[in-house]
């Protein structure tokens, strides 16, 4: 990173594929196919692997919320209600 080589545009770019990537996803849950070529959404998403790694990033396909947030009800509540006591106090 000593070196310039555009990390901010470096950036960008992965941000525009993951966008991309991500509308993908959208429309296959939500409509049960994509507008692009199940090939290219694969090259996009190397790519999306291969870009990150030099920039020292490492890309994972999304967890499943549930496995990665296991909270149970009660903790929702006290979280709730932790946020509720920080707004009263203007926190």
């Amino acid at each position: 990173m000593d070196d310039d080589f555009n990390s901010p545009g470096g950036l960008a770019v992965l941000f525009e594929l993951a966008k991309n990537l991500r509308r993908e996803g959208n429309l296959l849950t939500h409509e049960g196919k994509t507008a692009t070529d199940w090939q290219d959404l694969q090259r996009q998403w190397q790519t999306l692997v291969h870009l990150a790694g030099i920039l020292g990033l490492e890309a994972k396909p999304e967890a499943n919320l549930e496995d990665t947030y296991n909270f149970d009800e009660a903790e929702i509540t006290r979280l709730i209600q932790q946020l509720n006591a920080a707004r009263k106090v203007k926190d």
